[in-house]
């Protein structure tokens, strides 16, 4: 069995502006028009496995997307 060589990871990150934060109770709510303001078809959303595996806000921030949400990870 071989080691493979490891590789050398680098590179940039740019975060984009952020033009809208809402939050308080019932802004999942707001998420659909947010997404159809900006055209947004096929989003993605990022969590961690806690709030996946322990809470229904995922499922609840999906449901709200209207089918936007193309994928979680």
């Amino acid at each position: 069995m071989t080691i493979p060589e490891k590789k050398k990871i680098e590179g940039a990150f740019t975060l984009l502006p952020i033009e809208d934060v809402f939050y308080g109770e019932g802004c999942v709510n707001k998420l659909e028009e947010v997404l159809s303001r900006y055209d947004i078809q096929k989003a993605l959303l990022i969590t961690g496995k806690t709030l996946f595996n322990e809470t229904k806000l995922v499922q609840k921030v999906i449901n709200a997307s209207e089918g936007r949400i193309k994928s979680v990870f």
